[in-house]
């Protein structure tokens, strides 16, 4: 009943002021802080995505999405390191988060910290199995290990012609890999 004459008083109010009941509903709405920060970063502006996040963390600072969201920004800010310290304190508080996981194995991977990332992409899939992004960061790991492991062992093994195939074998999924932005 309460909002019924909630309702009743809005579009009384309205009627008054001159606007018709439906136009309120025809008003684009205003953009939420998520969107807000999208469309700065779609339009390559991540600085004034980073100001929008800032505002909200002094007014939420425990805010895990925000925080993710800033750490986003400081690696397309090309602050990895600043990212990355922002991603462990991400996964240490909040470890049920997944994504935070994902991105942190990403950084690691780029220093070919492989064991690491990993290490990373496995914690993200124990939160969400169905991470799609991280199953795919964990194969391309995988295959960059199997990679590296098998150059070493044709390295101990110069003459051995099956360690050379399993070698050749991996150079096109490896360079697709390298080939990807």
């Amino acid at each position: 009943m309460r909002s019924l004459n909630c309702l009743a008083v809005l579009t009384l109010c309205s009627l008054l002021a001159g606007v018709p009941a439906h136009a309120q509903s025809t008003m684009p709405k205003p953009l939420s802080v998520a969107e807000t920060i999208q469309q700065w970063l779609k339009r390559g502006a991540p600085e004034e995505a980073m100001k929008v996040v800032d505002k909200q963390l002094k007014i939420y600072p425990n805010d895990p999405n925000l925080k993710f969201q800033r750490a986003v920004i400081l690696e397309q800010l090309n602050q990895p390191e600043q990212a990355q310290e922002l991603y462990v304190t991400l996964t240490q508080d909040h470890p049920e988060l997944s994504e935070p996981q994902n991105n942190l194995g990403v950084l690691l991977a780029k220093k070919n910290l492989l064991s690491e990332a990993r290490e990373r992409f496995e914690l993200a899939l124990r939160a969400n199995p169905n991470n799609r992004m991280a199953q795919e960061n964990l194969a391309d790991v995988w295959l960059r290990m199997a990679d590296a492991q098998y150059r070493k062992l044709k390295a101990a093994e110069p003459g051995n012609v099956r360690l050379q195939r399993k070698v050749e074998s991996l150079q096109a999924p490896i360079q697709a890999l390298k080939d990807l932005p």
